[in-house]
C-alpha cells in the first residue's frame, strides 16, 4: 500500500487495509491500517468514544475527501478579521491599565527590562475557531539576566479586557511555566530565586 507524509506531521495518508477506505496512519502501521469500521466490525478492536481527544490510535479513519463532517463548508467563507491594532504598530491609546501599570513599575524596580505592546482585536473561540467579540489587549513583556547562572529569562503578562489572561515565565534552563492568576505570577518574578 502506499502512504503519503502529511506534511508538518508524523502521520500519513494510506487505505484501509480491509475495505479501502482512506485513513490516517503511522508510517510504521501503514500495513495495518484499519478503518474504525473494519477496526471493531472484523478485528474485535476497542476504540475509544469521539469525545476522547487525545487518546493515541495507530490509525484514525476519515470520509473520502469531500464527503462528510470534514467536508469544506458550502459558500464562501468570511475570512478571520484582522487586528483593528495590531502590538507591531506601536500604537498606544491614552494610557495602559492600572493594574499593568503598577506591575511594570514594580517589575522594573526589581532589575527587569519592560516592553509595553497594545493590540485590539479578536481572539479565536477556543473550540470553534469562530472570532469572539472584539477587546484590546496589554501585553507587559519581561526580560533580565538570571540571579545564578546569567542566562537571560523571559516572562509575559498580559492584560485582556480588563483582566489577567496569560502569564508566562521561560529560561534556557526552564520551559515555559503557565501561571493560573496574578499572584502567583508576581511571587515568582519579584521575590523568587528560582528564575
Amino acid at each position: 500500500m502506499s502512504w503519503t507524509p502529511i506534511p508538518g506531521s508524523h502521520f500519513g495518508a494510506t487505505h484501509c487495509r480491509s475495505c479501502g477506505t482512506y485513513v490516517v496512519s503511522i508510517e510504521a502501521e501503514q500495513d495495518n491500517a484499519l478503518c474504525m469500521g473494519c477496526g471493531r466490525a472484523d478485528h474485535g478492536i476497542t476504540w475509544a468514544p469521539a469525545d476522547k481527544v487525545g487518546a493515541h490510535h495507530p490509525s484514525v479513519g476519515y470520509p473520502s475527501p469531500g464527503h462528510g463532517p470534514l467536508a469544506p463548508p458550502a459558500g464562501d467563507r468570511e475570512p478571520f478579521p484582522a487586528p483593528t491594532v495590531s502590538s507591531r504598530d506601536g500604537v498606544f491609546p491614552d494610557s495602559p491599565p492600572r493594574a499593568l501599570a503598577s506591575l511594570q513599575m514594580a517589575l522594573h524596580a526589581a532589575g527587569w527590562r519592560t516592553l509595553v505592546q497594545y493590540a485590539h482585536g479578536n481572539m479565536p473561540h477556543s473550540k470553534l475557531g469562530s472570532p469572539l467579540a472584539a477587546k484590546p489587549s496589554w501585553a507587559l513583556r519581561l526580560e533580565r539576566e538570571g540571579r545564578e547562572n546569567g542566562q537571560s529569562i523571559g516572562a509575559v503578562a498580559v492584560y485582556r479586557g480588563g483582566a489577567w489572561d496569560a502569564l508566562y515565565t521561560w529560561s534556557a534552563t526552564q520551559p515555559h511555566r503557565k501561571f493560573p492568576n496574578i499572584t502567583s505570577f508576581r511571587a515568582v518574578v519579584l521575590l523568587s530565586d528560582v528564575l
